[in-house]
């Protein structure tokens, strides 16, 4: 009898011993594993405003001839701008740009009643808006109530903005490129006021 206890002892602590050890082994191999490696972070992609660093060129006739462009505005409704084509780089530049949404949310950001109202900048001191300058295409047309010319700081050295004439008796120099004329909604260029934006602007046919 005394002799199958000890055997029993014997085996007990066999158990226990063996299965401390592997208690042990198997403990200590998880602190011993390499953490798992962080996700890798998404990728932000960053939207930058397209930079407009050339001039676009000009385009074929038949894409600036019998032209008009509709210019909504964010709340005063719309009017339309018959282009003319023999000022081809003015009214171009302005297609490309008005098809680049380049005009879309910039303000008239000077307006000077019975004179004029500027925009076509995305300045609101109605710096230039574009990293280019082309020729002034001067011809035989006046400016008068409606006409629609580039502004420009000096000889040829036209970029995106533009004025609208308000009145007949602006007193403007004809040393400005006249590449269109507001054929509808005269009312609403009446309404123009400073910080006025401009929702879209649509080229079609005349």
């Amino acid at each position: 009898m005394k002799n199958a206890v000890i055997v029993i002892l014997v085996i007990v602590i066999i158990i226990l011993t063996v299965g401390g050890f592997l208690w042990f082994m198997k403990s200590n191999s998880k602190k011993t594993e390499a953490p798992a490696p962080a996700p890798a972070p998404i990728a932000k992609t960053e939207v930058k405003e397209k930079d407009f660093n050339t001039f676009p060129g000009v385009l074929p006739l038949d894409q600036i001839q019998n032209k008009k462009a509709r210019v909504q505005l964010v709340t005063k409704g719309f009017f339309e701008v018959e282009l003319y084509p023999d000022a081809p780089k003015a009214v171009s530049n302005f297609i490309a740009l008005s098809k680049e949404k380049f005009y879309e949310k910039k303000v008239f950001y000077k307006v000077i009643s019975g004179v004029k109202a500027e925009g076509g900048s995305k300045f609101v001191d109605g710096e230039d808006g574009v990293n280019y300058q082309f020729e002034d295409e001067i011809g035989s047309r006046i400016l008068e109530k409606g006409s629609v010319a580039m502004t420009n700081g000096g000889p040829n050295t036209n970029g995106s903005r533009f004025f609208i004439v308000l009145g007949e008796n602006h007193k403007l120099e004809n040393k400005y490129t006249i590449f269109g004329k507001v054929i509808n909604g005269q009312d609403v260029i009446d309404r123009i006021q400073e910080g006025d934006m401009i929702e879209n602007i649509a080229i079609s046919s005349l």
